[in-house]
């Protein structure tokens, strides 16, 4: 941290129960000075746990400052005690001395009593003076005894200071008050724009965003906003920012919207799958369920639910009915897990239309692409249609492995269902109508996709020597440099003109891993290329990646406007409209 920005830092100050501030570091330091807060009081930023301010050590040098002067005052307190008490013993022996020398005559006023008065001079003394005298002693005052406009004075005077003291403490008392009220309402006002713009991140799909600034706001307004992010809980449970009890805590408020409602069955769903307690889930589901009977959230765990428990034939009509309303590539994911489970008459009957479904869905969308078309190929395969078969292989070994990831699903959708791993059937359907060298390449996708880099890796080893074709084992090469981040080497194979430069997936590749090495480098030929082939897609999203890398923020807006309309759950849109927004 920069000096600068340090001291614009913002602190907040917990003294008496009381939260105060934001204070800059000055502001800090000259409550300090002015006894408004001391050591023992705590302090925080926005990103820290509360600290002593002695603890803090931000502030090591103030209060160290604060610790010299503290013991420099006391030093000089003192030394002026043991000089104020010689002082006084030396003025009261030189008052017995004088007193002792000269005794002075007094007319109208009595300032000295009798006491003082040598016995020599008393005993020179009637009487009646000397009882007269005794009476003025008693009386002892200062001034004009016989003066009752004096005495008026006085006794007015004392009224009115203290009325002027009465009216100073007042007064501070409400200055005090009106502080501590304007600091206590400038903490709530941040405390509701917070809460207001949490809400809007979370619309807006900025979930990371609305979760850190959750984590910002009090124990007590964090309760507060629950309700209205309950679709992020997973995220803010992982994050140790709500729990379970939270959910059971306000589901029987009052005030709770049917969504709402709807969606605390659905966390209670997501905690029973978890848990595999399939019995709980079902509870949940048919309550969740019974609150919104249209929610496509609902239908879709439903369905999700109905495919773990081996009931196929309700879980595909669940996501062919997902799917006709709503053309989403996981719906149809979903289909070909539940269509694998089917009886063989059940597969002859929803064969044809699957197949018509994904063939028209990954020739335009890219969100699941790489599942559907294994899933293609493999029926393809079964219906004995090699041209379909050979299509989808090419179009299979075109598209980036792990895509899918780059989509976003509800949080609130049970997140181990439309996983590469689920459809080892079809990978075995593809592997029967493949070439020892096309298996080779199809296992290096397989193992990336699947996210196991070093079994790739490995694989390729001991199974390069296998592939005939150069470029193939080039790509193979790039794949696994990709997955490794080793962008370095991917540019120096790129120089030994080694690769296939007529394959779609090494221009993504390349130009990809460029940006990341250089945000402004020269793509233009891998962008010319993928325009030139229809890849319309990818082209926008690799140009939309260079925009964001080199921060050119005023070109997100039009750019996302005239090219990404139809992918508002790709990530890289997401992003970027966050970085404007």
């Amino acid at each position: 941290m920069t000096k600068d920005s340090f001291f614009e830092k913002k602190w907040l100050i917990k003294s008496e129960n009381r939260i105060l501030g934001p204070f800059h570091f000055e502001q800090i330091e000259e409550l300090l000075k002015k006894r408004q807060i001391s050591l023992i009081d705590e302090v925080r930023d926005m990103d820290t746990r509360w600290l002593y301010i002695r603890e803090n050590i931000n502030f090591k040098a103030i209060v160290e400052e604060f610790r010299k002067e503290i013991e420099s005052k006391s030093e000089s307190t003192k030394t002026y005690q043991t000089l104020a008490k010689t002082n006084t013993n030396t003025a009261s022996d030189a008052s017995v001395n004088k007193t002792n020398a000269f005794i002075p005559q007094f007319t109208e006023v009595e300032s000295v009593e009798i006491s003082v008065l040598q016995n020599e001079v008393i005993s020179n003394l009637s009487s009646e003076e000397i009882e007269s005298t005794k009476i003025k002693e008693k009386a002892k005052i200062y001034g004009l005894p016989r003066d009752q406009f004096f005495q008026k004075k006085v006794a007015s005077t004392g009224k009115r200071n203290f009325f002027i003291a009465l009216a100073m403490m007042l007064a501070l008392a409400a200055g005090a008050g009106t502080f501590v009220w304007y600091q206590k309402r400038a903490i709530r006002l941040q405390e509701e724009d917070w809460m207001a713009q949490i809400k809007k991140y979370q619309f807006l799909g900025f979930h990371q965003k609305a979760v850190t600034l959750f984590s910002k706001l009090p124990e007590r307004n964090q309760k507060k906003v629950l309700p209205q992010v309950l679709p992020l809980f997973p995220i803010l449970e992982s994050e140790h920012l709500a729990q379970l009890k939270d959910i059971e805590f306000i589901q029987d408020s009052s005030d709770l919207s049917i969504e709402q409602k709807t969606n605390i069955q659905l966390i209670y769903f997501l905690t029973a799958m978890q848990n595999q307690n399939y019995t709980a889930a079902s509870d949940a589901v048919v309550k969740a369920r019974s609150l919104q009977p249209a929610s496509e959230l609902v239908i879709e765990n439903s369905a999700i639910l109905d495919l773990k428990k081996g009931n196929f034939q309700a879980s595909f009509d669940s996501f062919q009915v997902l799917f006709n309303n709503d053309k989403n590539g996981r719906y149809l994911m979903g289909s070909l897990q539940a269509f694998a489970g089917l009886s063989q008459n059940s597969k002859e009957q929803y064969q044809p239309n699957l197949i018509n479904q994904i063939e028209k869905y990954t020739s335009t969308y890219y969100d699941y692409k790489k599942e559907l078309l294994l899933g293609q190929m493999a029926l393809a395969r079964l219906t004995k249609n090699e041209i379909l078969f050979k299509v989808s292989w090419n179009q299979f070994l075109n598209t980036p492995v792990q895509l899918s990831n780059l989509f976003r699903k509800p949080i609130l959708v049970y997140g181990s269902t439309y996983r590469w791993k689920e459809l080892e059937e079809y990978k075995i359907t593809v592997r029967g109508a493949l070439t020892p060298e096309e298996i080779t390449l199809f296992e290096i996708h397989n193992y990336l996709e699947d996210g196991q880099v070093s079994a790739a890796n490995q694989y390729a080893d001991n199974n390069l020597a296998k592939v005939k074709d150069r470029a193939v084992r080039q790509q193979m090469i790039l794949l696994i440099l990709n997955s490794q981040a080793r962008r370095n080497e991917i540019i120096a194979l790129e120089k030994t003109n080694q690769l296939d430069m007529r394959n779609e997936l090494n221009h993504i590749v390349l130009a990809l891993n460029k940006i990341e090495l250089e945000p402004t480098a020269n793509i233009s030929e891998n962008l010319d290329f993928l325009k030139e082939h229809q890849l319309v897609f990818c082209s926008n999203w690799i140009s939309l990646m260079q925009i964001m890398k080199a921060r050119q923020t005023e070109r997100i807006r039009p750019f996302l406007r005239e090219h990404m309309v139809t992918v508002s759950q790709f990530l890289p849109v997401i992003e970027a409209r966050s970085m404007i927004e």
